[in-house]
């Protein structure tokens, strides 16, 4: 085969042009016979770029890594369906519905969010709830071994215990969550701004004591009237924001991966 050495650059120029050019493509057993060092083709057979070195007389893959965070339990959705990737939780019946993700977390610092779709009297909450709990119905932090921020009245309630916490949330509304497993700390937010201090800090958490009731933490959302509708996003985005969370997660602080 004739190889033929462009002197000119210019003709590979494609930085005006909104294309792309196609690679030579075929199985592993139509390789070249005798490839040249950095000859690149698509293989069918193993989905990759591949690309040839003669020092290890070698194809090699170009390969890239996907992250994949973890997302609502389908066998958790009590009173509730899952769409959008098992990303989107949909109430179906009037008394709690809630669901919590398929991985949980026992040590380390992680954040996540919540998009709030539809919200009949804002009864709805994002928090964090032990993986040992049965999801019998009963709001998780109004019964024991969880903690919640609701937005109907902006309460907060932990381990049945409830107080007043920050501002009501409902349709287009962010929520965040920030926890600290190791240290045992959790902070809320709503669109961007946190409740007390930036969870970077250590300080003005919305709890300091989720170890004395939480040993495998699972995020979770819940909803109260039929069609109460959220998103969650726990790294890889959702359908309102993709690919990222909505908010820079603070210092330290990583989404869950599945």
């Amino acid at each position: 085969m004739a190889i033929t050495k462009i002197e000119v650059p210019e003709l590979f120029d494609f930085g005006s042009d909104n294309s792309a050019f196609k690679l030579p493509t075929g199985t592993t057993a139509e390789r070249p016979t005798s490839p040249s060092n950095g000859e690149m083709r698509f293989n069918t057979t193993t989905g990759y770029v591949e690309y040839y070195d003669t020092t290890d007389a070698q194809w090699w893959e170009i390969d890239y890594e996907v992250t994949v965070y973890t997302s609502l339990n389908p066998s958790d959705a009590v009173n509730g369906s899952l769409s959008s990737g098992n990303l989107r939780f949909t109430s179906t019946t009037t008394p709690w519905s809630q669901c919590r993700t398929v991985q949980s977390v026992s040590s380390g610092k992680y954040y996540f969010e919540m998009y709030v779709h539809s919200a009949t009297n804002n009864s709805l909450g994002i928090g964090i709830a032990d993986a040992s709990l049965s999801n019998s119905g009963s709001l998780w932090g109004q019964a024991a071994g969880g903690i919640v921020y609701y937005g109907q009245a902006g309460s907060k309630f932990e381990n049945t215990a409830s107080s007043a916490f920050s501002s009501t949330f409902g349709p287009g509304s962010w929520l965040m969550c920030a926890f600290d497993m190791d240290a045992g700390k959790l902070w809320f937010g709503l669109n961007g701004n946190w409740v007390g201090a930036n969870p970077s800090t250590g300080n003005s958490p919305a709890s300091s004591i989720i170890k004395t009731y939480i040993t495998n933490a699972k995020p979770f959302a819940n909803a109260y009237y039929v069609g109460n509708s959220v998103e969650m996003n726990f790294g890889n985005g959702n359908s309102v924001n993709a690919n990222t969370f909505k908010y820079t997660p603070p210092t330290g602080f990583n989404g869950i991966l599945a």
